[in-house]
Parts: C-alpha cells; sequence; structure tokens
C-alpha cells in the first residue's frame, strides 16, 4: 500500500494524475493498482493499492518503475498534489 495525502482541494487534480500514472505504468507492463479514497474523515488521504505473489515481485515492480523514465515523470508530476512524503506498507498473509 502506498499511502498519499493530497493538498488541500486537490484530491480531484490528484485521481487524474492517478489515471495518468496508471496509464505509464500499462505501456511500460508494470505493475497495475487501484486508487482507494475515504468516505470519511481524510478525504485528502488515498491509497494506492497493488497485489504481488511475493516480495520478490515486489521489489522487481518497484525497481522496474524507477527504471521507466515515462513512469517517473508520470510519478514525479503526481506528487506536485501532495502534502506529505508518500508512505509504504507491506502487508503479507500470516496464516
Amino acid at each position: 500500500h502506498l499511502h498519499v495525502t493530497t493538498r488541500l482541494g486537490k484530491g480531484g487534480e490528484y485521481q487524474k494524475a492517478f489515471g495518468d500514472l496508471q496509464a505509464a505504468a500499462q505501456a511500460a507492463s508494470l505493475p497495475q493498482s487501484r486508487l482507494w479514497g475515504m468516505l470519511s474523515g481524510d478525504i485528502q488521504h488515498f491509497v494506492l493499492v497493488a497485489e504481488y505473489v511475493d516480495l520478490a515481485a515486489f521489489d522487481a515492480g518497484f525497481t522496474a518503475a524507477q527504471a521507466n523514465a515515462e513512469f517517473m515523470a508520470a510519478w514525479r508530476r503526481s506528487l506536485e498534489l501532495v502534502d506529505e512524503h508518500p508512505w509504504y506498507e507491506v502487508w503479507q498473509t500470516v496464516d
């Protein structure tokens, strides 16, 4: 999960930027994410969720994304709309 908090009033613009980011990811055959938004509470907070089969796949996708110029350009444009640096959580099943 990647958490972002947009600047006040920039949530709609961030959703468009996320669409651009996903288009760049798809064009480069990078992993796709889904965008989740709050229904109440901090409505400026969004979570990008992607699923990977294991940590090696997460690492490979992360490395490939950072190496792709078009994806990184879209990523940097999306960061212009956030208030604080995004942060990651990596979850795993425990059953």
